[in-house]
């Protein structure tokens, strides 16, 4: 059987995460088995990543031997 919890909360800045005190009843006990999942509400811009990347992957493949076709 399993048992389904979901709580909103924060990481605290040494990166622990709080369980509230009405669901630490339920990690009581030796070798409790558990699975951690984490959702990050926040919303990544893919076009802006992949823009990213592309110039920086395109700026480091430009040597200074190129600069002979910025004058044509």
């Amino acid at each position: 059987m399993v048992q389904v919890i979901e709580y909103k909360t924060t990481v605290t800045d040494k990166n622990i995460i709080e369980i509230p005190k009405e669901y630490q009843k339920y990690l009581t006990g030796n070798n409790k088995s558990v699975r951690i999942m984490i959702l990050i509400d926040d919303i990544v811009d893919e076009d802006a990543l992949w823009s990213k990347v592309s110039t920086e992957q395109f700026i480091q493949g430009y040597s200074e031997s190129d600069s002979i076709y910025d004058k044509l």
